[in-house]
């Protein structure tokens, strides 16, 4: 359902690729950072999926935060899993800035969909079918 927005978004980064955006070396090829823009494609694939909108540099910026603390904090372990008792003191300060990124996220994804549900138009994308499904439901 989402090929075309792939295939997109691919087009895009193999014009970035072509284009001025990767600096020429004295031999005529040309050095290409991909951490970066398989990085952005990434996001701009998963953004497009889910909201159906192309993100520009403030709304990317935050998304991409947003994600890369999710990462962060996904896998990690504190103290308190292993000691029960500092769940209550939470001495290091993870479950505050856990519950921060919740927070954050929360707000994030909210606006998306206020967004979604104020047009209407029975687009393709992952929170319209959600939406979609929760009427269903109710």
């Amino acid at each position: 359902m989402f090929l075309k927005i792939r295939e997109d978004e691919v087009k895009c980064l193999l014009s970035k690729l072509h284009g001025n955006h990767c600096k020429l070396e004295d031999d005529g090829f040309r050095v290409v950072e991909m951490g970066p823009l398989l990085k952005d494609l990434t996001l701009n694939i998963v953004m497009r999926m889910v909201s159906g909108k192309v993100f520009y540099e403030e709304d990317s910026n935050k998304f991409r935060e947003i994600v890369t603390k999710i990462m962060e904090h996904g896998g990690a372990s504190s103290p308190e899993d292993f000691i029960p008792l500092w769940n209550w003191i939470d001495p290091t300060g993870f479950m505050k800035k856990v519950k921060k990124l919740g927070k954050t996220s929360d707000e994030f994804l909210q606006l998306l969909i206020d967004g979604i549900r104020n047009q209407n138009d029975g687009g393709n994308t992952m929170i319209h079918h959600l939406l979609t499904l929760q009427d269903v439901e109710t």
